[in-house]
């Protein structure tokens, strides 16, 4: 087993993705096994050729084989496989690390089709870690049709959502992020304040530099 393992990973050192695929896939086209290092390693030489075996594991094999398959295809930008995605992230039967992956992919699809099953994740009880990605994602997509979920969680009671609703607003409608925040009282809590100052940094001089000198006084 170590032996496999190891040379598996030896490949991927490698950058053999040909000889790669020789291990992992067999004859009928299919994975040979859902072990989890056949998915690292596919998943770490990303071609467009491996996208019908990573989507072939996405429905087997443990948590670890379907988040690996999930990161490759993220890699490839598999817009085929949004929906897929999208359910993934809702199941709250999915283990954690499946759903972030899959929230993860979402955001680097950046279709505006997905901000309707983004949406609930950050306003339902989801596990913290899957509403910060949800929130992160919703600026990846940068749909303003997402923006005014975004300004209510400006005023959550979560520093850490409240900083990355600052960062996925900014992305997602800048005029809106600014005028909201023309309006919020200063954050309560200075790692709040110093994510703001990162976000400002993002935008224009001219639309930022105000806001940036009153921080630089804090």
């Amino acid at each position: 087993i170590d032996a496999v393992r190891l040379g598996v990973f030896a490949l991927v050192r490698l950058d053999a993705f040909d000889d790669l695929r020789a291990v992992v896939i067999g004859a009928d086209g299919q994975p040979v096994s859902d072990w989890w290092p056949f998915a690292f390693a596919m998943q770490r030489l990303a071609r467009p050729a491996a996208l019908p075996t990573l989507r072939a594991w996405l429905t087997k094999g443990g948590a670890s084989t379907r988040s690996f398959a999930i990161r490759g295809l993220a890699t490839l930008k598999d817009a085929d496989s949004r929906g897929v995605f999208e359910r993934l992230a809702a199941d709250a039967a999915q283990p954690l690390g499946v759903r972030v992956q899959a929230v993860r992919a979402l955001a680097a699809i950046g279709d505006r089709r997905s901000v309707p099953a983004l949406t609930p994740l950050v306003l339902s009880g989801a596990p913290n870690v899957v509403r910060l990605e949800a929130t992160a994602a919703l600026g990846a997509v940068a749909d303003p049709a997402g923006a005014e979920v975004l300004v209510d969680l400006l005023e959550d009671r979560w520093p850490s959502l409240r900083a990355a609703a600052q960062a996925a607003l900014a992305k997602a409608d800048p005029d809106t992020f600014m005028t909201v925040l023309s309006g919020l009282d200063v954050d309560r809590e200075w790692r709040v304040r110093a994510a703001l100052a990162r976000t400002l940094g993002t935008l224009g001089p001219e639309i930022a530099s105000l806001r940036l000198g009153q921080l630089a006084r804090d």
